[in-house]
Parts: structure tokens; C-alpha cells; sequence
């Protein structure tokens, strides 16, 4: 199966993302990445970008998720 256009692009994308739109005080929903990534032509999906994030954070970059009462993920 091929694999969708953009995806080698993805992390990159969400680390893009992270950089220039959260902080502590302003941090963003899995909601808001998966938007940013459809906006930019990749599909992405929920537990796609948990694994993405735990990728990220394995190689060393600073990334806090919380998790709100609602269930939503907040990174």
C-alpha cells in the first residue's frame, strides 16, 4: 500500500507547528495539529500523532503533554 503524500513530511510539520504556536501558557490540541496537518495535505489521525509526539520526545526534543478532564490531549 502507498503510502500517503506528505507523511515523510510529517513530524517535521508537527514540530513546525509546536514551535510557533504553543508554550506553557498556550499549549495546543491534538485537534489543532491534526487540523494543521490536513491544512498542509497530510491525514492524519489521533493516535497517529500520540505515537508521533512519543517519537519526538524519544529523539530529545521538549515536548509536555497533558491531558485534559475532557480527554482531550494537550501538548
Amino acid at each position: 500500500m502507498a503510502r500517503a503524500s506528505g507523511q515523510k513530511l510529517k513530524l517535521l510539520y508537527i514540530v513546525k507547528f509546536l514551535s510557533e504556536n504553543t508554550d506553557e501558557h498556550h499549549p495546543a490540541s491534538t485537534a489543532d495539529i491534526i487540523a494543521h496537518l490536513e491544512a498542509n495535505g497530510i491525514h492524519s489521525e489521533r493516535k497517529s500523532v500520540y505515537d508521533d509526539i512519543e517519537k519526538l520526545c524519544d529523539f530529545g526534543y521538549d515536548i509536555v503533554q497533558v491531558h485534559s478532564q475532557i480527554g482531550r490531549a494537550h501538548v
